[in-house]
Order: C-alpha cells, then sequence, then structure tokens
C-alpha cells in the first residue's frame, strides 16, 4: 500500500507592502508537491526604500514561488491595504492581472463581500433570513464617507495639521470601495467565491489535504447582534481566518 500522502512543512514568505498585509503560505507534503494560499495582497502605502513598482515586483515574485499556479486566495476584508494589490489595469498589466493569471482554484472572502447579496441581507444566502440593514449597505456608506473625507481635505487643507491632514487622507483613502480589486477576486477562482462567517466552511480541505482551518469571522448578525451598528461606523468590522 501507498504511503499516506501527508502535510510536513509550512513556510510563509511575508511581503513588504509597508502599511498593508501579504503572505504567501506554502504547504509541502511528504511527496514534495507544493500548496499555495495567498492570504490578502494590499498596501496604503509603500515604504520609500523600495521601488515604485514594488506590488509588481511582488506579484510577479508570487508567480515565480508558486511556479504559475495558485491553489487559493483569501482576502480578509476589503480595507486597500488588504486588497489594492488585486486591482486590475486597461493594459492588463497591473499586479491584479499578474495574480489572476495564476488561476487560483478557490478564492475565499467574507460573507459581507457577496456582490449578489441583497442589502438588507444579515447572513449568507444559505442562512440569510429577513430583518435588519445588511453589513454590505454598510460598506456603502463607508465608500461614501470616505469621498466626502478626501473632498473636504482638497477644499479645506489650510484648516489641518500637515500630521493631522495625512492621518485623515490616509482613513479616507483605506476606506475606498477599490471597486477593481472588489471585481477581480469576486471573478478570479475556477470555482464560485466562497463567502463565509464565524464558524463557517473555508472550502479549502479538498485544497490542502491534512490541513484543518477554522473560519473566526466575522459572525452574521443572528451570531452576534453587535455588529448591527457597524454601518454606522467608517471603519467595518474585520474578518479573519
Amino acid at each position: 500500500m501507498p504511503a499516506k500522502i501527508v502535510p510536513i512543512e509550512a513556510v510563509i514568505f511575508a511581503y513588504q507592502v509597508g502599511f498593508g498585509d501579504c503572505f504567501l503560505l506554502r504547504f509541502v507534503y511528504s511527496d514534495q508537491s507544493k500548496k499555495h494560499i495567498l492570504i490578502d495582497f494590499g498596501t496604503t502605502g509603500l515604504p520609500h526604500s523600495v521601488a515604485d513598482n514594488q506590488m509588481i515586483i511582488i506579484a510577479n515574485d508570487i508567480a515565480s514561488k508558486c511556479a504559475g499556479t495558485l491553489d487559493a486566495i483569501v482576502a480578509t476584508h476589503r480595507h486597500a491595504d488588504h486588497i489594492s494589490g488585486f486591482a486590475t489595469k486597461t493594459n492588463g498589466k497591473g499586479s491584479g492581472d499578474i495574480i489572476r493569471a495564476l488561476k487560483p482554484k478557490v478564492v475565499l472572502q467574507p460573507w459581507t463581500e457577496d456582490l449578489s447579496l441583497a442589502t438588507d441581507a444579515t447572513a449568507p444566502k444559505a442562512l440569510a433570513h429577513p430583518s435588519l440593514r445588511a453589513h454590505s449597505l454598510g460598506m456603502q456608506s463607508m465608500h461614501t464617507t470616505a469621498e466626502r473625507i478626501l473632498d473636504q481635505l482638497t477644499i479645506n487643507r489650510s484648516s489641518f495639521s500637515t500630521s493631522l491632514a495625512d492621518n485623515i487622507r490616509f482613513i479616507g483613502e483605506d476606506n475606498l470601495a477599490n471597486k477593481s480589486a472588489i471585481k477581480n477576486l469576486s471573478t478570479m477562482g475556477s470555482k464560485k467565491p466562497i463567502y463565509t462567517y464565524h464558524g463557517g466552511t473555508s472550502g479549502l480541505s479538498s485544497i490542502l489535504p491534512g490541513v484543518k482551518t477554522h473560519v473566526l469571522g466575522p459572525p452574521t448578525l443572528k451570531q452576534t447582534d453587535s455588529i448591527r451598528n457597524q454601518d454606522t461606523h467608517l471603519h467595518p468590522a474585520a474578518s479573519y481566518l
């Protein structure tokens, strides 16, 4: 009987994206095969010490490390410092275009990112029930508020100190909708995107045999009422695996 193929090593590649997150996880198996999971790819400000095309460099390095095929992507939430690198360009040469070409089998996101949900949804489609305003509606409010903040900075620039203006601009830009990245993530996988919630499935069991995953968030409104008021805040509840 042939030996069972099991994971024997895990390697984490953490990329220099400045204020942001980008991690490539590699799982090495006993038959020397490898699986690669990309967790977030975004920035709101690159360090001065890196090249202007740092995100393109990183995307190409990810493509090289996974030998042209990415097994899965996990996008924890839509803030720019987590997903801006997934944005595409009209010329097809954006960092998001490079990642898309790796044809990930699974793209995993929070249930609040499902673009097909009704605005009064309180849970993923499989758990949907009528009642409160959706967290997704809060996302729309967040984008509108962020745009207004940036407009006011432009109109009343002299009313703010340099440090305060920089901090406010960061918050505003981080909360913009990142439409290109969101659209790319929603259509990138070879299968339908998985939108999950606290305690839900990750969809990674078939991708990572022998590896257990636990989804920590975000919760549905039925699971916790504490996110009921998130649509009134600029910074939404983040979700993580």
